[in-house]
């Protein structure tokens, strides 16, 4: 059955599926993640990424499960934007910080995804509309196990690990997270991240031409 021909009840049902599986599989990931952190059995494998294409492929991911709470994910990267990078570490960052954005997010709000470049950085911003974090709480935030004063919106679960699994990645990269939030007025993470070469998007465009 394609979802046009499921009831109302069903596609209630199909919904929460979805939630509850994208839930436990997050909640494994964090596990798994902070485990092998305290072990320091994460290895670091910095590379020339595609920016743009690593960032839009957890967004459109995340798609279907903002669609479940009538949310819209804005993404409009720059054409080119290399880093240099782990690409275990950047998704692991972005799911944690998209997933989060989506979790504490109203119905019917915006969640922005932005990449700036400012001198030798490109910058990527996770914005949301929700209801912000306490001044009390951001003194703690990417404590492990932290929870914070505000709720998910649509029963989704949390560990209480996936800020702090995001903090030590970054670190471990050697690069930056920064959070600005106020409360009723919505929360940005801005995670800082090195310039790569354009010798990534040489080879895309030879491997292009020779196709």
């Amino acid at each position: 059955l394609t979802n046009e021909n499921l009831t109302e009840e069903q596609r209630e049902y199909l919904g929460k599926i979805h939630q509850i599986v994208a839930d436990g599989l997050s909640m494994i990931r964090n596990l798994l993640d902070n485990r092998r952190l305290e072990d320091q059995g994460i290895d670091h494998s910095p590379e020339n990424l595609n920016l743009s294409q690593t960032v839009g492929s957890l967004v459109k991911n995340y798609r279907t499960l903002a669609v479940k709470k009538k949310i819209q994910i804005h993404f409009e990267p720059p054409a080119q934007a290399v880093v240099l990078a782990d690409k275990m570490y950047l998704n692991r960052i972005f799911e944690n910080l998209i997933s989060n954005a989506l979790k504490f997010s109203p119905e019917g709000k915006n969640i922005f995804v932005l990449i700036e470049e400012v001198g030798d950085k490109f910058l990527v911003k996770v914005k949301d509309e929700g209801p912000g974090i306490t001044k009390e709480d951001q003194k703690n935030l990417y404590r492990k196990f932290q929870r914070l004063s505000a709720r998910p919106t649509g029963g989704e679960s949390s560990t209480g690990l996936g800020l702090s699994i995001v903090k030590a990645l970054v670190e471990k990269m050697g690069s930056e997270i920064v959070c600005e939030s106020e409360e009723g007025a919505g929360t940005t993470f801005t995670v800082k991240l090195d310039k790569g070469t354009g010798e990534l998007f040489k080879k895309e465009n030879q491997k292009i031409a020779i196709n």
